[in-house]
């Protein structure tokens, strides 16, 4: 007898339907779904005593409109946008743009030379759209079949970067490409992050596999961060492989070896770099000498002090903030604005974060869940980071509000990391995972 599913009126009955399901990538997932409600209803009808071409035409009858299915299976299998998420993006950018206008004028009337940021910031800002856009549409996937060239191009530039990068401030971390800068350790996080995400599942990993990968990932790349000097960006890429790790359902005893593993890494460095120790007491005892170490931290919280409800106004002076159009960004935001625009913007920052654990939940197969875990990570530490330094609970090491804040290669990234979400969300619902309760809703 030939299978129900080898039928050429099941076969015509299934096409019908997936002709109006646009998302081919679906097609065969759809059609072994109609596959099985059709055998199930055969089953039941020739055990009543129908024949198998009865029961056949009865169960196609009975499954209903091919056109109404098909067009219900296209609604439930279409790209998606995560509109909420690029709003809340639109809006930071567009306050980082303005806030650079606002820091030009204020630049111009103190004489001090740094003209030009908004003309900067608007390029940057173009150009990390136009990525964002290509990635929004691109389908992530692809990059899985390269993540562990990916990873290693992360180490290799942490490596290298020593020997031919720009020093600034004793840390060799910028390259010079014609009239453009790049903050080579921001590079190497992107590049690390897809590699991490394309990791097996760690519920497959045993001790000696977790231990093995933990050396690899988990310790050489913080090892060359902090090598570099640039220990933010080291506690950045410690968070997004926890992200990674705890999304693909980590044993917690393999997670707390790892972190008393890096925790020991830390009070080895600790003791073997008098400069990380130094940084570590001056935030640590910055009340104790507001004119020296804890100057950050005193003109930060004076401006915001000095802020009150509605702030000083566009444009307004301040001569004792320093970097506002980076460092100081937020403060001097407040400074002018005042505190509830000052929240306004935070609450912004802290609901974009929250989206982006949103858009990781949705994501239907393993890469796109280790890809956003990560990046919801990197953006967590960033956010939680530019506000904690601000008041004192942090040391200010450089971390940018995303979005809002000066920065070419932050910027960019920023936007390039925007559309790998958008990406994974776009495609949440034309990923098969091996059955569909749409389809048999649809069916209903």
């Amino acid at each position: 007898m030939m299978r129900i599913r080898e039928r050429i009126e099941v076969q015509q009955f299934a096409a019908s339907v997936c002709e109006h399901v646009k998302t081919g990538e679906m097609h065969k997932e759809i059609k072994a779904e109609l596959y099985g409600h059709i055998e199930d209803h055969v089953e039941t009808m020739m055990m009543s005593g129908a024949s198998e071409e009865d029961a056949i035409r009865r169960a196609i009858q009975a499954m209903g409109d091919p056109t109404a299915i098909g067009k219900g299976l296209h609604a439930a299998h279409r790209p998606r946008t995560e509109w909420g998420l690029l709003i809340l993006v639109l809006l930071l950018a567009g306050t980082g743009i303005f806030m650079m206008f606002n820091v030009d004028t204020v630049y111009k009337k103190l004489e001090n030379g740094m003209y030009g940021l908004l003309d900067k910031q608007l390029f940057f800002a173009g150009t990390g759209i136009a990525i964002m856009a290509a990635f929004w549409f691109f389908d992530y996937r692809r990059l899985k079949r390269w993540s562990e060239l990916f990873f290693a191009a992360g180490l290799v530039l942490l490596a290298i970067s020593p020997l031919v990068a720009i020093k600034v401030n004793g840390v060799s971390a910028w390259i010079g490409i014609a009239s453009l800068v790049i903050y080579v350790p921001r590079m190497a996080i992107i590049l690390l992050i897809i590699g991490l995400s394309g990791m097996r599942p760690a519920y497959q990993l045993g001790w000696k596999e977790i231990a093995l990968q933990f050396i690899f990932r988990g310790l050489l790349p913080v090892i060359l961060f902090m090598q570099m000097g640039v220990y933010t960006e080291g506690v950045i890429y410690m968070a997004a492989l926890v992200a990674v790790l705890v999304r693909m359902r980590i044993r917690w005893t393999q997670l707390v070896g790892i972190l008393m593993a890096w925790i020991g890494l830390l009070l080895v460095t600790l003791y073997s770099s008098e400069r990380l120790r130094d940084r570590l007491l001056s935030f640590m005892y910055a009340k104790d000498d507001p004119l020296g170490d804890g100057y950050y931290y005193t003109s930060t919280l004076k401006a915001i002090q000095d802020g009150d409800w509605w702030g000083n106004g566009f444009s307004a002076v301040n001569d004792w903030l320093s970097y506002i159009h980076t460092d100081t960004l937020l403060p001097y935001f407040i400074y002018c604005f005042g505190w509830v625009a000052g929240g306004g913007l935070i609450a912004m920052a802290v609901s974009f974060f929250y989206r982006t654990i949103k858009v990781s939940k949705k994501a239907r197969e393993p890469f796109g869940q280790g890809l956003t875990a990560a990046i919801a990570a990197l953006f967590m530490v960033q956010i939680s980071w530019s506000v904690l330094m601000i008041i004192g609970l942090a040391p200010f090491t450089g971390v940018r509000l995303p979005f809002v804040s000066f920065g070419g290669t932050n910027t960019v990234t920023d936007f390039l990391l925007l559309g790998l979400l958008l990406s994974v969300y776009r495609r949440k619902d034309i990923i098969p995972r091996g059955s569909s309760s749409t389809a048999r809703q649809a069916i209903r």
